[in-house]
């Protein structure tokens, strides 16, 4: 659902467990993307999935264009608190 609102091709990865670091280390390794282009944000969509497990799209957006720059989609049986509290109840969260 949420790649055909983007419009591009997502990579997908299947995990038992969406953790905390592995959220932050994508971002952490795209960084020169958006370090110093405030107009670039990088944030993650929590999805429940109707077969009970639950995905994470993250990505950079681009305000100024409005197009997603790059992202991944990762589901998962379930997501660790960290990532739980990250989105405090929120659909979408921005990280900064």
């Amino acid at each position: 659902m949420l790649t055909a609102l983007f419009g591009l091709g997502v990579a997908v990865i299947t995990v038992a467990v969406i953790t905390f670091s592995m959220i932050v280390d994508w971002f952490v390794s795209r960084v020169s993307k958006i370090k110093d282009q405030p107009s670039r944000l990088a944030f993650t969509i929590k999805e429940e999935l109707a077969n009970g497990r639950c995905a994470i799209v993250q990505g950079i957006f681009e305000a100024d264009s409005g197009t997603v720059l790059e992202a991944r989609r990762v589901e998962g049986d379930r997501v660790d608190a960290r990532v739980v509290a990250a989105h405090a109840g929120q659909t979408v969260t921005i990280w900064s």
